[in-house]
């Protein structure tokens, strides 16, 4: 269990042992962060330890979590081998060691039997005027044991409930469920519909 950190302000703290982030910030006016440029007051699991209400920021396309310098004017790449899990703005991420060469990072909806898990990604496009910019694109997935399955459309989880598919699919249609529409809320209400009628 990760001890509590409270002194994450000190320059001997574990915490700022990390290289400065010296990637371009902006590219055409936007930027590679998830929930945009600024930092965010968040908690981060790192070398074993809780660090609390420290400035973070999730960087979508490397997958690399930041950490803001107290005392310098710069950003901080914390050790993605170190990093088990990060909160911010209330959304909590977890790290799935065994995908990746370092790991990678995964925000956590929902845990009980099964587990409902985003995957936040920018990745660079180009538009109708042939001008490169980032798009963000939310990828959601199922976690049993160490098997990831990519949640497409409503009937991807109910296919997988057996005998509760049909009882599921009513409460989906009685509940004016749509996947189209919330995809993340949609999948945590059948998943937890799923679990307790005993899938």
């Amino acid at each position: 269990m990760a001890n509590s950190i409270t002194d994450t302000i000190s320059r001997n703290s574990l915490l700022y042992n990390g290289v400065e982030y010296t990637k371009k910030v902006n590219y055409f006016n936007e930027n590679a962060f998830f929930k945009g440029e600024e930092f965010f007051t968040g908690d981060v699991h790192y070398t074993g330890n809780l660090y609390k209400q420290v400035q973070l920021q999730y960087d979508c396309i490397d997958d690399l979590v930041l950490l803001k310098d107290p005392l310098r004017a710069r950003r901080m790449v914390l050790i993605k081998e170190k990093v088990d899990a990060f909160t911010i703005e209330g959304h909590h991420f977890i790290k799935l060691e065994w995908l990746g060469e370092k790991g990678e990072f995964y925000e956590q909806l929902y845990k009980g039997k099964r587990t409902v898990l985003v995957q936040w990604k920018k990745n660079i496009v180009r538009d109708m005027t042939l001008q490169e910019r980032y798009i963000l694109v939310k990828t959601i997935y199922l976690l049993e044991g160490k098997n990831l399955t990519r949640i497409t459309k409503a009937s991807d989880l109910t296919n997988l409930m057996g005998d509760k598919k049909r009882k599921v699919q009513q409460f989906y249609r009685e509940n004016n469920l749509s996947f189209k529409r919330d995809p993340a809320t949609a999948t945590v209400k059948l998943v937890e519909k799923g679990e307790v009628e005993g899938w």
